[in-house]
């Protein structure tokens, strides 16, 4: 979501049968880490995909309706 202000990164949508969507992540909810790495904004958040390969695993940190959850994700090639 290229309009949003906030530290992190939200979700506008998420592709259906996408990594994302296997593991629950949905419109709306706001990424604020990956791994160990603080993501503040969408080239926090490219930088720490770069350093990603496919089949890594990889913790994924976001809140949702204020909460914080956290989902562990496997990398796929692009």
């Amino acid at each position: 979501d290229f309009t949003y202000e906030g530290t992190g990164v939200r979700l506008s949508s998420v592709v259906p049968g996408s990594p994302a969507e296997k593991v629950g992540l949905a419109a709306g909810d706001v990424i604020i880490r990956l791994g160990a790495t603080p993501i503040a904004d969408l080239r926090a958040f490219s930088e720490a995909l770069k350093s990603l390969g496919a089949g890594d695993k990889v913790q994924v940190v976001f809140t949702r309706g204020g909460q914080e959850r956290s989902v562990e994700a496997t990398v796929v090639a692009r």
